[in-house]
C-alpha cells in the first residue's frame, strides 16, 4: 500500500461526495416526493414523474400471454447504418427533434399512459393490406395520419424491408446478433408494427403481404390523477387529464434552455446552473416515459439454473432452464415502447424516401439522424457502387444542392405536434456543425464512416488535412468500439486521445501524410468491474484462501488486456489477462497479471510485439495499433457490398441491404447485446446472449411438446412416429439466416 494510493482514495471519497451532495440539491430543486435514494438512473427521473401524477403502470395481466408475445417480438430498436462505406463524401448532417418524444406525440400514445384500460382487437387483414398497397410518403407527412398507426400486422415476408434481428456473418468475419433493415424472405410469419410494414413498401414499392392483425384502443382514463408541477415551477404545471405530458416537456426544455443560454450570457451563473439542471431532468423525464420505461426489462443473474417458460405469439410455449433471467419494470409496457420505435424508424424512412426521390443517397444513419450527400450546387461525388458516372468512366453518387436538402428539411414541419413558438418549424433540422462557427455561414462538411456507429464528420483545412467538427471536447467522431479501452497516456484522462485516433485514421485513408501516435506501441488495456454472480463466479479460485481483503469482490474494478491472435491459438495460452486497476500507462508492463479463466493458474508478463516466440510466463497482447488496424477494418455486416456480396473488411462505397432467408426463429432476451457493456472480444464474452433455447418437438410432426409431454403431442402421433419416418420440416439450408425474437 503506496502513499499516492491512500491520497486516491481519499480524493476518491471527497469527489464522489460532492457529486452527490450536488446532485441531491438539484434533484431537490425538482420538488419530487421519490426520496434521492431510489433514484438509480435517469429513468427512475421520469418514473417519479408518474408516480407524482399518480399514474399507474399497464395492467399485464388484462393481456393474453401469446399477444404479450407478439408485441416483443415486433419491438426492434433504432435503426442505424453505414450506407456509404470507407468513402470520404461531402453533405448536410440532419437530426429528428426529439425523435422518441416526437414519434410520441404524433401517435397521441399519452391516451394509453392514462387509460383506464387497454383494449386490443383483430383487424381486417383487408383494411390493412389496403392501406400499405396505397401508402405514400405524403401520407406520411400528414400527423393525421400517425394517429391511426397504433396496430401490430403479422406478415409473410417476400423481400420486404423490415427490421431482423440476427446473427449477421460477413466474409471471413465471426457473426453476431445485429439489427438491420434487410431484406427478408422465408420463415413463419412474423409481427411487426404498421409503422414498419409501412417504411417497407416506401423502401420497395410494394407492400407486405398481411396475414393478420390487432389494433389497440385506450378506454376511459385513471382516477385520481393529479396534475405536477415540472422543476417545482407553478407556471410548468401539467395536468394529466388535459395535457401530454411528453410534448409539453419538449415544449417546456426550449424555453428553459433559452433562459439558461440568456443567464450565461448575463454572467448569473447560479441560475444558468440551475436552468441546466431543470432542462436536464426535463429531458431525462421525457425520453424515459416516451420509451426507456416502457420497455425497462432488468436481467437478474441468477446462482441456480431457474425454470422459465418462454410464450409464443401462436399460443404455444415450452420450458427451459436459464441462469439469466429477465423482469420489467414498474412501468413496463412494451406496446408503448415498440409503438415510438417503429414511429421513429419510420421517420427516417420517410426521410430516405424523399432523398431518394431527389436522385440523392445518404451516407449513413443513426437512429434519429442522417448525413445526406450535398454540395452547395450539387453534382456528382466519386463512389463505387454509385448509379452516376464522372467523366472519367468512374462511378459515382449524386450530391443534392443545399438548397434541395433544405426543401426535404422544411417538408417535415408539418408533423411538429409541438404549440410553443420556440418549438415551431421542421421536426427534420439542419445541425449546428453544418455552420461555420466564426461566421454562422453554411460550410461544407464531410464524413467518413466504417460501420453503423463508427463515423466521423469532419472540415478539410488548408493544408487538406482533415479537421473534425464539433466543439472542443465534443468532436464529432464515434466512441462505439473504443469506450472500453483506458487512455493511453497518463496525461489523457479525457477523450483527446480518441480525436488523435480518428485523425490518423482519416489521414491514412484521404491519403494525407501523418505519423502514427507515439502511443499505438503501448498495450491496450480496458477497464472491467464485476457487476454479476457469473463474473464472480470466475473468481472463486481465485478467492479461495485469501483473506476477504485479498479477494475480488462485487464492484471490484480492475485492468483488462487482450492477448494477440497468435499468442490465442496456443491451446494453452491465457485468452484474457486482468490485474489491479492501474492508470499510469508506463506501469502496466511491470504488473503482474493473470488469466481470466484460470485465475489460480499464477502471473504472467504482458508485452508489445510481433514475434510468434513462446516466452515462459510472457504473453503478447494486442497494442492500441492492432486495435486501430482492428477496428479499421470492421465490416458492416448488415448490410452487402456494392457487388451484392455480404460486405467484408475493404469494402468501399454504396452498401446494399443483405437478402436474409430465414428458418425457424431463435428466441433471445430483449438485454442481450451486452458487447457494449464489457471488455471482451466477440468471441471470449460467451454470456453475451440471454438465450431461452429451443422448444422440446414431437418426433413425429414437430408441434411443440407442452406440459408433460416428452416425445410425442398426442397418442395419434406416437402410434404414427412407430409406423414411418419422422416428418419433422426442415430449418432451412446454408443459406438460412438465425433470427432471434424477443419473446415474453
Amino acid at each position: 500500500m503506496e502513499d499516492s494510493y491512500l491520497d486516491y482514495m481519499r480524493d476518491d471519497v471527497e469527489v464522489t461526495w460532492q457529486c452527490a451532495a450536488a446532485l441531491r440539491e438539484r434533484y431537490a430543486a425538482l420538488d419530487l416526493a421519490k426520496p434521492v435514494w431510489k433514484v438509480y438512473s435517469e429513468a427512475s427521473i421520469g418514473k417519479a414523474h408518474l408516480e407524482e401524477m399518480g399514474v399507474r403502470g399497464w395492467n399485464r395481466a388484462e393481456f393474453p400471454e401469446p399477444l404479450i408475445a407478439a408485441i416483443l417480438e415486433s419491438y426492434h430498436g433504432g435503426r442505424t447504418e453505414c450506407r456509404i462505406r470507407r468513402t470520404a463524401v461531402p453533405g448536410v448532417y440532419v437530426d429528428f427533434k426529439s425523435q422518441y418524444p416526437t414519434a410520441f406525440a404524433l401517435q397521441g400514445l399519452w391516451r394509453l399512459v392514462v387509460a383506464r384500460k387497454i383494449t386490443w382487437r383483430w383487424v381486417e387483414p383487408a383494411e390493412i393490406q389496403a392501406v400499405l398497397d396505397s401508402v405514400d410518403v405524403g401520407q406520411v407527412l400528414d400527423p393525421a395520419f400517425w394517429k391511426g398507426l397504433g396496430v401490430l400486422v403479422q406478415v409473410a415476408p417476400d423481400r420486404d424491408r423490415l427490421p431482423t434481428r440476427a446473427s449477421y456473418r460477413g466474409q471471413g468475419d465471426r457473426a453476431s446478433y445485429n439489427v438491420a433493415v434487410a431484406l427478408r424472405s422465408g420463415g413463419p410469419p412474423v409481427w411487426f408494427t404498421l409503422a414498419d410494414c409501412i417504411a417497407s413498401a416506401l423502401h420497395t414499392g410494394r407492400a407486405p403481404r398481411v396475414v393478420r392483425a390487432i389494433g389497440f384502443e385506450a378506454v376511459g382514463e385513471q382516477t385520481g390523477l393529479e396534475p405536477i408541477d415540472v422543476g417545482g415551477e407553478a407556471r410548468y404545471r401539467v395536468d394529466p387529464y388535459e395535457d401530454d405530458l411528453i410534448r409539453r416537456l419538449v415544449e417546456m426544455r426550449t424555453d428553459v434552455r433559452a433562459e439558461q443560454r440568456a443567464a450565461a450570457k448575463e454572467d448569473d451563473a447560479e441560475k444558468a446552473a440551475r436552468m441546466e439542471g431543470v432542462q436536464l431532468a426535463m429531458k431525462a423525464t421525457a425520453n424515459s416515459i416516451a420509451y426507456g420505461t416502457g420497455i425497462e426489462i432488468n436481467v437478474i443473474e441468477r446462482r441456480k439454473l431457474q425454470t422459465v417458460t418462454v410464450h409464443l405469439p401462436d399460443g404455444g410455449f415450452y420450458g427451459v432452464k436459464a441462469e439469466r433471467t429477465e423482469k420489467p419494470g414498474s412501468y413496463f409496457n412494451p406496446l408503448l415502447a415498440t409503438l415510438v420505435t417503429g414511429g421513429g424508424r419510420l421517420l427516417l424512412a420517410a426521410a430516405m424516401t424523399l432523398v431518394a426521390a431527389a436522385g440523392g443517397e445518404y451516407a449513413y444513419c443513426d437512429t434519429d439522424s442522417l448525413f445526406i450527400v450535398a454540395t452547395r450546387s450539387g453534382g456528382l461525388v466519386p463512389c463505387r457502387g454509385g448509379s452516376g458516372r464522372l467523366p472519367d468512366g468512374g462511378e459515382a453518387v449524386r450530391a443534392l444542392p443545399w438548397g434541395t436538402v433544405d426543401r426535404i428539411v422544411g417538408r417535415f414541419a408539418a408533423l411538429n405536434p409541438y404549440g410553443s413558438e420556440a418549438t415551431g418549424g421542421s421536426i427534420l433540422e439542419v445541425e449546428d456543425e453544418n455552420l461555420d462557427p466564426d461566421s454562422g455561414e453554411r460550410r461544407e462538411i464531410e464524413c467518413f464512416a466504417i460501420a453503423s456507429k463508427r463515423g466521423a464528420r469532419f472540415v478539410r483545412g488548408a493544408d487538406g488535412r482533415p479537421l473534425l467538427t464539433g466543439r472542443v471536447g465534443a468532436r464529432s467522431r464515434s466512441e462505439h468500439g473504443l469506450g472500453h479501452l483506458q487512455p493511453p497516456t497518463t496525461k489523457d484522462g479525457g477523450g483527446d486521445w480518441m480525436d488523435r485516433w480518428w485523425e490518423h485514421l482519416l489521414c491514412l485513408e484521404l491519403g494525407v501524410e501523418d505519423d502514427p501516435p507515439g502511443w499505438f506501441d503501448q498495450p491496450a488495456v480496458g477497464r472491467i468491474t464485476v457487476t454479476s454472480p457469473r463474473e464472480e463466479r470466475a473468481f472463486r479460485d481465485y478467492n479461495r484462501g485469501r483473506s476477504y481483503d485479498g479477494q475480488v469482490k462485487p464492484w471490484s474494478f480492475m485492468s483488462v488486456a487482450h492477448p494477440t491472435v497468435s499468442e490465442r491459438a496456443r491451446p494453452d495460452a491465457p485468452r484474457t489477462l486482468i490485474a489491479p486497476f492501474e492508470r499510469d500507462a508506463g506501469r502496466r508492463l511491470e504488473m503482474e497479471w493473470i488469466d481470466r479463466g484460470e485465475v489460480g493458474g499464477g502471473a504472467y508478463r504482458i508485452r508489445v510485439d510481433s514475434s510468434p516466440e513462446i516466452r515462459e510466463r510472457s504473453v503478447a497482447v494486442q497494442s492500441y495499433g492492432d486495435y486501430f488496424d482492428d477496428y479499421r477494418r470492421h465490416p458492416e455486416r448488415k448490410l452487402a457490398d456494392p457487388d451484392g456480396r455480404p460486405c467484408h473488411p475493404w469494402s468501399r462505397g454504396l452498401l446494399g441491404p443483405r437478402h436474409v432467408r430465414l428458418g425457424e426463429p431463435g428466441r433471445i432476451g430483449k438485454e442481450s447485446n451486452r458487447l457494449a457493456e464489457t471488455a471482451l472480444p466477440l468471441e471470449l464474452d460467451e454470456g453475451a446472449v440471454v438465450s431461452y433455447g429451443d422448444p422440446r418437438v414431437c418426433r413425429n410432426c414437430g408441434a411443440i411438446l407442452e406440459g408433460r409431454q416428452r416425445l410425442w403431442c398426442s397418442e395419434a402421433c406416437r402410434v404414427r412416429c412407430r409406423s414411418r419416418a419422422p416428418t419433422r420440416p426442415a430449418t432451412g439450408g446454408s443459406d438460412t439466416a438465425r433470427a432471434g425474437g424477443n419473446e415474453g
